[in-house]
């Protein structure tokens, strides 16, 4: 893959980080007005009405008509792998813990992620990347203040949501090689929210549109739109990158979580400092990497599911 596209890619997954990191912040707050469940469900089908629309308006539909069986079975994977049962656990979770707690464990998903694309995809990062993604995971964790010693449920949940979301990476770049990124997007949110009306069902939990307030839609707006701006431009980035460096670009977002949950009143000390310093110089390590050449493509081993 040509530098300038690797570079799209860089720039697509930064963009993913930042809106990552105001997301869960301010989902933090949106939960206090809702059942965990209820918002998660509510806002991903959001998102699906905006994927139909888009779909529509460009004539993308058309790419859904012409997929193969093998192509549609990897969409409903990612659905449920990707786009429901982790979103479930995942606001739950957050729902128990901070915001700054659960922004690190989100994007530690470049530890599990990059051990399963070498495993399944036989991606390799360089010395240097790894380096980088050493420090990257060091610096959120000063930054952010977690201890290990103090892991509630609510992270443990956090933290299988991870997990999850580690395995459709690797399904999702597997599936990007015959479809593009938006209807990988489409197919997550799709049969996600298709998973999660049923759960709803299942548990008595559906809500009535009637009963929510404008505060509840205004929270369902926004929380929405960048739910919706985080899966284009990370999939998008994906396409363009390896699971590892896409994964681990992402752990910037729990740098702008922490940033946004101290500039409520809480100044910065030295151990914030430092770790947004390692955090910036592990951001640098992975996406300026000696690894790739210009017009250099490396295989990617076929993956058997």
């Amino acid at each position: 893959m040509k530098i300038g596209e690797r570079s799209k890619g860089f720039a697509f997954v930064f963009a993913t980080a930042v809106i990552s990191g105001v997301s869960i912040f301010l989902n933090k707050f949106a939960l206090a007005s809702f059942n965990p469940f209820v918002f998660t469900t509510l806002k991903n089908s959001a998102v699906l009405l905006f994927l139909l629309a888009g779909l529509l308006l460009t004539l993308r539909y058309k790419e859904l008509l012409s997929m193969k069986l093998r192509d549609w079975r990897n969409l409903l994977l990612i659905g449920i792998i990707g786009g429901s049962i982790p979103f479930l656990l995942f606001f739950w979770g957050l729902s128990q813990t901070s915001a700054a707690n659960a922004s690190l464990l989100q994007k530690s998903v470049f530890l599990p992620a990059s051990a399963l694309a070498f495993l399944v995809l036989k991606e390799r990062l360089s010395k240097l990347q790894l380096a980088g993604t050493c420090l990257l995971f060091i610096g959120a964790a000063l930054f952010a203040g977690f201890s290990f010693t103090t892991l509630a449920a609510g992270d443990l949940a956090i933290i299988a949501a991870v997990l999850l979301w580690s395995a459709e990476d690797v399904i999702s770049k597997y599936a990007l090689r015959s479809v593009s990124s938006s209807t990988v997007v489409f197919g997550r949110m799709f049969f996600g929210s298709l998973v999660m009306v049923c759960f709803l069902g299942a548990t008595s939990q559906l809500p009535n549109p009637a009963a929510l307030t404008a505060n509840h839609y205004l929270w369902l707006l926004l929380t929405s739109l960048l739910l919706l701006g985080y899966q284009l431009t990370f999939y998008s980035g994906l396409a363009r990158l390896k699971v590892g460096e896409a994964a681990a670009v992402l752990v910037f977002g729990s740098v702008v979580t922490t940033a946004l949950s101290l500039s409520i009143g809480i100044l910065p000390g030295v151990y914030e400092l430092l770790g947004a310093a390692a955090v910036t110089i592990g951001v640098a390590a992975v996406a300026i990497s000696p690894l790739y050449k210009l017009g250099k493509q490396e295989e990617i081993a076929p993956m058997t599911i």
